[in-house]
């Protein structure tokens, strides 16, 4: 199926011809419908099973939008936990080794960006300052400046 094709029925500028068109405008519209409604979309199989069109039902499609949706569900459900329940960092110390094993875990060279999405509950001024500490005992070194930047571990 042309690329062109596929971008008119995800944008709905096209009307689906055969069963490959209508799969595709079929998860458009399951992916429409999550997007727009998870937050009120309560987790019980009598609301979830129907959102999938009949025509979808048993397709590689259907299975596609249910793994999104739960995806989408267990996010936005683990978000709303961590917001009521607080991130557990009450221990003198916590923060720098969330810092520290988080570089421990990336790759061998990787951006602020890349640290920061996976210390979400540490402040740039803590991520920078353990940047530095590292950088000068030598386990960590710097490539360019400013958002450009990306570390290199030793």
């Amino acid at each position: 199926m042309p690329l062109e094709l596929i971008k008119k029925l995800v944008t709905e500028k096209t009307t689906p011809r055969d069963r490959s068109e209508q799969e595709i405008a079929g998860y458009r519209d399951v992916l429409t419908t999550i997007h727009t409604n998870y937050t009120h979309i309560p987790f019980s199989t009598g609301v979830i099973l129907p959102l999938p069109k009949d025509g979808m039902k048993g397709s590689i499609t259907y299975y596609q939008a249910w793994e999104y949706f739960l995806g989408v569900m267990l996010l936005s459900a683990y978000r709303e936990f961590e917001q009521w329940v607080g991130y557990v960092t009450s221990a003198k110390g916590t923060k720098t080794a969330i810092v520290l094993d988080a570089i421990n875990n990336l790759p061998q060279e990787f951006s602020i960006r890349e640290l920061q999405e996976r210390c979400p509950t540490v402040g740039i001024d803590l991520i920078c300052r353990l940047w530095r500490r590292e950088r000068d005992t030598g386990r960590l070194e710097c490539w360019g400046r400013g958002v450009e930047a990306h570390w290199r571990k030793q």
